[in-house]
């Protein structure tokens, strides 16, 4: 479990962004599958708006899909996989 820093939450959103695109190129998560904010926010140590920081940005760079964060954000097909 990686813990994220202690910070302004937009340094935290970022950290945990960076560590999930890494998660992704490294495939512990598979196109489709739901990235779902509480398994999230518990393998960071972050609140819930820090996970939703990070997932708009992921959003904004098409590496997920989906708007409902209770729900989960799906990943998305990406170049090469």
């Amino acid at each position: 479990m990686a813990v994220a820093r202690k910070g302004s939450s937009d340094t935290l959103a970022s950290h945990v962004y960076d560590e999930l695109c890494a998660a992704i190129l490294v495939g512990e998560y598979s196109p489709g599958e739901r990235l779902m904010p509480a398994e999230l926010r518990g393998r960071f140590g972050v609140s819930i708006s820090v996970v939703r920081e990070a997932s708009s940005r992921l959003a904004e760079q098409r590496i997920v899909r989906g708007s409902s964060l209770a729900a989960g954000e799906e990943l998305a097909d990406l170049p090469g996989n």
